[in-house]
């Protein structure tokens, strides 16, 4: 779903939540916690076929505890509502803070289209076509950015993959983002990138 919030709406407008929910995800850190917590199945992007396999033996489990306990129902039905609010809430789009010499900017992380390394330095390249020169390494944004809207596709490069227009294969394989920036996908990071396509 392309936003992500079409799942909990469709959710919230069902007339009877008489089946079970797989949620399929790429917001690691909070999102495992939360679904064990509330004992709710979860797959992790990019989707690894053991763990689609063992989400549908669960899945089975609980349908034969669900016809043999009824009154498991209601249990496990308050478990998903609580928990799409918390996912709902965690959508909101994260805010990173930019030092400079007068100060700080503070952005939302969504509006950032691609991030350039430059050395020990990254450049971050914006939607209104300004970009910022920041002293923090590649590698602390890799690890800052929220994965479901981040990739990195080259030891240089990290895109906003919600920014993807094209993806062309002539003279090497390259992202074509929504700025016009031609960004190089590296041979080896290629099959998470095609991946990540997919599950747009």
């Amino acid at each position: 779903m392309p936003s992500g919030s079409e799942g909990f709406d469709f959710l919230e407008k069902a007339p009877s939540l008489n089946f079970q929910v797989v949620f399929v995800t790429a917001f690691k850190d909070y999102a495992v916690q939360a679904f064990n917590a509330n004992a709710i199945h979860y797959v992790l992007k990019p989707v690894d076929i053991e763990d689609l396999r063992s989400a549908v033996e669960k899945l089975i489990e609980y349908q034969h505890t669900f016809v043999a306990e009824p009154s498991s129902q209601p249990a496990y039905l308050e478990s998903l509502k609580a928990l799409t609010e918390t996912l709902k809430a965690n959508q909101r789009p994260k805010k990173i803070t930019l030092h400079h010499q007068k100060g700080f900017r503070i952005v939302n992380d969504d509006e950032i289209v691609r991030l350039e390394a430059d050395g020990t330095y990254t450049t971050l390249y914006f939607k209104d076509g300004v970009s910022f020169y920041d002293s923090r390494n590649m590698k602390i944004y890799d690890d800052m950015l929220d994965p479901a809207i981040f990739c990195r596709v080259h030891k240089s490069h990290i895109i906003n993959i919600q920014e993807l227009r094209e993806y062309l294969k002539t003279d090497g394989h390259i992202a074509v983002l929504s700025d016009g920036s031609q960004v190089p996908v590296a041979r080896a990071r290629l099959s998470d990138f095609l991946t990540r396509v997919k599950s747009l």
